[in-house]
């Protein structure tokens, strides 16, 4: 599946230290330098059964609180293959891109890696079964980085940090890689967001270069 994106590049406030085309105009923005967070769940409402109750004690003494456990819908690993902390997702809602509606997308800070659900999935699977998750799909990114010189033309990226990591260069970032600890999956931090417009449209931002970034197609969905 691959997600095509156009890339308008913003001037955002200044940081503290696998599917798509994209393209981005840089702006004439002044250098900067990064800032900096960690099993990875989503998890909806839900009622469960008395028996599923758990007791709960507030303060030095027991009371006849109970708390209902919510079980994650979807959730992917912090390993390798998945990332260190999620950042925010949104059900589309938008007219920009019909196939993406009745999605869920969301991204990892860290990573930036981005990831799709079926809505109705995730409304399925909080049947207050532990074990009942909606199917995760990756999204790739095909982007042209307006950077390179020759141009290379598009190029697919699993995830947003690369991207990132070259703007953060482009606008004068010193570090050899994007800043952040070193025990996070990529060794630095990407800090992805989603966001939405008044129309439901999707954009991206990015902490570590200061840019912000719109969704303007998906293919394959």
């Amino acid at each position: 599946m691959l997600v095509a994106r156009r890339m308008y590049e913003r001037h955002a406030s200044e940081p503290d230290s696998r599917p798509p085309p994209v393209s981005f105009s840089p702006p004439n923005a002044p250098p900067i330098s990064a800032p900096e967070v960690p099993m990875l769940t989503l998890a909806m409402p839900q009622s469960l059964p008395e028996a599923d109750r758990i007791p709960l004690q507030i303060g030095e003494s027991p009371t006849g609180t109970m708390v209902v456990p919510l079980y994650p819908v979807i959730q992917y690993g912090h390993d390798r293959g998945g990332g260190d902390s999620i950042g925010s997702g949104f059900v589309y809602n938008g007219k920009l891109i019909p196939a993406l509606r009745g999605k869920y997308v969301f991204t990892d800070l860290t990573t930036g890696r981005i990831w799709y659900a079926d809505y109705k999935d995730m409304l399925a699977a909080d049947d207050g079964k532990p074990g009942t998750l909606a199917r995760l799909q990756p999204v790739r990114l095909l982007w042209n980085d307006p950077q390179d010189s020759p141009d290379a033309g598009k190029k697919v990226y699993d995830s947003m940090f690369p991207i990132v990591e070259a703007a953060y260069h482009a606008r004068g970032g010193k570090h050899p890689k994007l800043p952040g600890r070193p025990e996070l999956v990529f060794g630095g931090r990407a800090d992805v967001r989603f966001s939405i417009d008044a129309g439901g449209e999707l954009f991206l931002y990015s902490k570590s270069d200061g840019v912000i970034r719109a969704v303007v197609e998906a293919i394959g969905f």
